[in-house]
């Protein structure tokens, strides 16, 4: 069985190599509006979540199996790097979008907070708060 989910794992590997090689080609100038680039970016995550499932599940069963277990872990790492990606693009957008607005003036925030003051305090703000409201 472990030889299974480790042929899985290396054909969605495979897969997510041609989508990053498709994406590639696509980052400059990408925009998260765009549907067919965020359909591959859903594609690329979906297959690293695969491939790091199938390797996971093969270490699982063969735990003795080092390269297994170092696979799996490459394969978590892509999937928080695609996370990473996805969150910098964003801000980045976001930036941009929103570069002439200055939000600032309406943030509202509690400056009354002290960090010291221990749970009973925070229970009884949090009480004050919520029945504020």
């Amino acid at each position: 069985a472990p030889q299974v989910y480790s042929s899985l794992g290396m054909v969605y590997e495979s897969m997510l190599t041609e989508i990053e090689k498709e994406l590639n080609s696509k980052v400059e100038g990408a925009d998260l509006r765009d549907k067919s680039f965020v359909a591959l970016v859903r594609r690329q995550l979906e297959l690293a979540r695969k491939t790091y499932g199938s390797y996971h599940v093969a270490s699982l069963l063969c735990k003795r199996d080092f390269v297994l277990w170092e696979r799996s872990g490459d394969a978590a790492i892509k999937v928080t790097h695609i996370y990473d990606d996805l969150i910098m693009m964003y801000k980045a957008d976001d930036s941009a979008n929103n570069a002439t607005d200055n939000d600032d003036e309406e943030e509202k925030t509690d400056k009354g907070f002290d960090p010291k003051a221990g749970p009973a305090q925070w229970r009884s703000d949090r009480k004050e708060f919520l029945e504020h409201d």
